[in-house]
């Protein structure tokens, strides 16, 4: 509010203007005093002005729980943030659920509720979920495999099909024919560096509380719209050791392939093309391709090893001989930190340990 200064050229005028400012000021602070109500609750401050009642954090604040009794609807709920909410009736009281996708920090504005002038703030329950304790950053190997926590489906990326699983099963307690522990995630953890960091991958398995709540949904929404960092667009390059033989000859070449892995009931798919070009000392040269999907080919990841493995089957191209390829790689690794690229792989055929040559690969 700006503030003007004014001189008055009279001292009585001055005097009156002053005992009316202090009036007015008193008359403003009585209403003012009947329009707007505060209440502390633990972590979260509410302020009713009129028809709008406001919630403000008093510290970090990830996801909030809140139930208003004695309503007969669900209120209208807006907020400047980018959340993921849901609300619904249970007997006469309202409960509203909302996740914040950035933490609100403390004196920052959760959200309003905007058409209840009858509101009284008694009538409130409130719960939230603050910041979650975190492992080092920089990871273990030692630990599990990293899973994505929230993928409910397996399909390799956490989102709204994940998010009406969990609904589903809120407030939901173990023995309830609702819960199930898949949903059971409010001790997850940032467990691992690399393409892991910052998201939720690691839950101590004597660590879950039997029942799915607000702390599960804290831990949800930091993970939403996350997806596997295995899953996406992958490209290798590949390089055949020189090898004699009495059909062909000296042999060598060069192979270029992409490969899309998408993930269906937790395991991985793929499917890509390889193109290869071979010189061949007698055959002389000749080239390629082969198209592959699930049906043919298949691709893991071993984290504690930090490994990958493609393999895929394949023909000759003269005689149609069909044989199976074996790609193996180390991901890169920083530390304990692990990376979606692979610096030094082998390729063997299947049944075979002699190394036909070397490869290198990446996610984009």
């Amino acid at each position: 509010m700006s503030r003007s200064t004014y001189r008055f050229p009279n001292r009585k005028k001055t005097g009156l203007f002053a005992i009316s400012v202090v009036v007015l000021a008193f008359l403003t602070s009585c209403i003012m005093s009947d329009n707007v109500h505060e209440r502390d609750f633990t972590g979260v401050v509410a302020i009713k002005d009129a028809a709008v009642t406001t919630f403000i954090a008093k510290e970090p604040i990830t996801a909030i729980h809140v139930e208003i009794s004695n309503l007969s609807r669900t209120p209208e709920i807006f907020s400047e943030k980018n959340t993921l909410e849901f609300s619904y009736m249970h007997e006469n009281s309202a409960v509203i659920v909302i996740g914040f996708r950035e933490m609100v920090l403390a004196g920052e504005s959760l959200f309003h509720l905007t058409d209840l002038p009858g509101l009284e703030l008694d009538d409130l329950f409130i719960e939230y979920a603050g910041v979650s304790p975190l492992l080092a950053s920089s990871g273990d190997s030692s630990l599990e495999e990293p899973r994505l926590i929230g993928d409910f489906n397996g399909d390799g990326v956490v989102d709204i099909v994940d998010f009406g699983r969990f609904v589903g099963a809120y407030l939901s307690k173990k023995g309830d024919a609702r819960f199930s522990a898949d949903y059971d995630i409010n001790t997850s953890e940032w467990a691992y560096g690399g393409v892991w960091t910052n998201i939720y991958s690691f839950q101590p398995p004597d660590a879950p509380d039997d029942q799915i709540d607000i702390k599960d949904f804290g831990i949800f929404i930091g993970n939403y719209q996350r997806r596997h960092p295995y899953r996406g667009n992958w490209t290798f390059e590949g390089y055949l050791h020189e090898r004699t033989t009495e059909e062909y000859g000296l042999v060598t070449g060069t192979a270029t392939g992409a490969a899309t892995v998408t993930m269906s009931n937790h395991e991985f798919c793929v499917e890509g093309e390889t193109h290869i070009d071979v010189q061949s000392e007698k055959k002389g040269d000749f080239s390629f391709s082969l198209e592959f999907d699930s049906s043919k080919a298949a691709m893991d990841f071993d984290f504690s090893a930090g490994t990958m493995t493609f393999i895929v089957g394949f023909k000759n191209p003269y005689d149609a001989t069909e044989y199976t390829a074996i790609l193996e790689g180390a991901l890169k690794r920083v530390g304990d930190d692990v990376f979606t690229e692979i610096e030094n792989g082998t390729l063997r055929l299947a049944g075979s340990e002699e190394v036909l040559g070397t490869w290198i690969g990446e996610k984009k």
